[in-house]
């Protein structure tokens, strides 16, 4: 009888043993899940950034580009108005005069 109940605490202590070396590596595992979750997240968000970096950079350019380009169409739409009135000035007087005095 003895014998039994030895056997039964020995079975006890190793079921207990195998539990507490389930949930400890259970709790590993979550730590490790965990760690492993953050340093993607952290992954995707450096990749993120570059990318929006040189997205930013890319729009950069252009706008500067576009800028540039609307630039030189102001200036010369402006040199041809200037040309228009410095070809057409005496006449842009007279029809201006002439309308003032009607």
């Amino acid at each position: 009888m003895e014998n039994i109940l030895n056997t039964i605490i020995d079975i006890e202590n190793e079921a207990h043993a195998i539990t507490q070396s389930a949930k400890n590596r259970q709790s590993s595992l979550q730590a490790e899940i965990q760690n492993n979750a953050d340093a993607m997240k952290k992954s995707l968000a450096d990749r993120a950034d570059r990318r929006l970096g040189i997205i930013a950079e890319q729009e950069e350019k252009e706008t500067v580009k576009r800028l540039a380009e609307l630039s030189a169409y102001r200036d010369e739409e402006l040199k041809k108005l200037d040309k228009f009135e410095s070809e057409n000035s005496d006449h842009l007087i007279e029809e201006i005069t002439k309308r003032i005095l009607k």
